[in-house]
């Protein structure tokens, strides 16, 4: 499907439909933001675990695509929710040093595949039941900007 800011369409009201039922007025529109979309009040990067990704897979019995947590880097190697004892340390990736701030407590956005608005299986509910928690990565600010690369080691500064 494709649309454009200040359009509405029948397959992006359609789409829309699927993900948010019948609970907002129609015609859905896109638009255009000046700034970024983001309920954080400061920049910051979202960083996420593999072996967490498969084990909230492996709870809600369904692989998840790692589109639907919108992560800015994916760390692989890390037992799963270790990612958690990072909050309050510095790492160093590539030639970038992030300070990591808070985990990420997540919201019903993640039951939504982008690209196709399936809403299975339920992740926050599953995730919830399962692990007792709505957390799924770490926010992170950087305190020295530079380059990072598939492959970079993460170190604790």
């Amino acid at each position: 499907m494709t649309a454009r800011p200040g359009e509405s369409s029948d397959a992006l009201t359609t789409l829309l439909d699927g993900i948010v039922g019948k609970r907002y007025q129609r015609p859905f529109r896109l638009v255009s933001a000046n700034a970024p979309l983001t309920d954080e009040p400061e920049e910051v990067l979202s960083i996420l675990n593999m072996a967490s990704l498969a084990e909230l897979s492996e709870a809600v019995g369904a692989p998840l695509e790692q589109q639907r947590f919108s992560g800015n880097l994916w760390l692989d190697g890390l037992d799963a929710w270790s990612e958690f004892d990072l909050v309050g340390r510095s790492i160093r990736v590539g030639d970038a040093c992030l300070r990591v701030v808070e985990p990420i407590a997540r919201c019903a956005a993640i039951n939504v595949m982008p690209g196709t608005g399936d809403t299975t299986p339920n992740v926050l509910k599953g995730l919830v039941a399962k692990f007792g928690h709505e957390n799924f990565g770490i926010f992170a600010t950087v305190e020295a900007a530079g380059r990072i690369a598939m492959g970079d080691q993460v170190i604790l500064q």
